[in-house]
């Protein structure tokens, strides 16, 4: 997995300098800065650790035409590696500036599961469960402007 993310990552990167020359590099302008997702940290008193998890909004919500909306929110386990793809893929299928609005907005909320044998099996999941109802539900509800409607969605054994 590693070894992957590395080359892929030098790909991208040789590709994008290998055929720029220093000066055009040094001439581009910043326009502005594009957020796809903030990080935070929570500490579960349940799972007495802290926890890493991602949140990615919807292109609207902080866009004053539309008003102060409420969102579904999409709870994505495995975050290290579910949680980006996932939030461009809803950002693609429900952005209100695209032509592709075919699911509806929603909060994207990416949780990192460093243990997956504890948090994702039936021996273990327990406590990882009442952190999210108990502790990171309530955080992002108090936080966001969310709707009382949770997707919940994990690859393989998170699923």
């Amino acid at each position: 997995m590693k070894l992957t993310r590395y080359v892929a990552a030098g790909f991208v990167v040789s590709f994008l300098t290998a055929g720029w020359p220093a000066t055009a590099l040094g001439q581009a302008t910043e326009v502005r800065t594009l957020n796809f997702a903030t990080e935070f940290t929570l500490h579960s008193d349940i799972l007495n650790e802290d926890r890493t998890f991602w949140v990615s909004l919807p292109t609207s919500y902080e866009n004053p035409m539309f008003g102060p909306e409420r969102y579904p929110v999409i709870y994505a386990v495995d975050g290290i590696s579910v949680f980006f793809p996932l939030a461009g893929l809803v950002n693609f299928m429900s952005g209100w500036e695209n032509v592709n609005y075919q699911i509806p907005e929603a909060i994207v909320v990416g949780i990192a599961t460093p243990d997956r044998l504890r948090d994702l099996t039936p021996n273990g999941g327990e406590g990882f469960f009442e952190f999210l109802i108990r502790e990171l539900f309530p955080t992002i509800e108090e936080q966001y402007r969310t709707l009382p409607y949770r997707v919940y969605v994990g690859p393989s054994r998170g699923g």
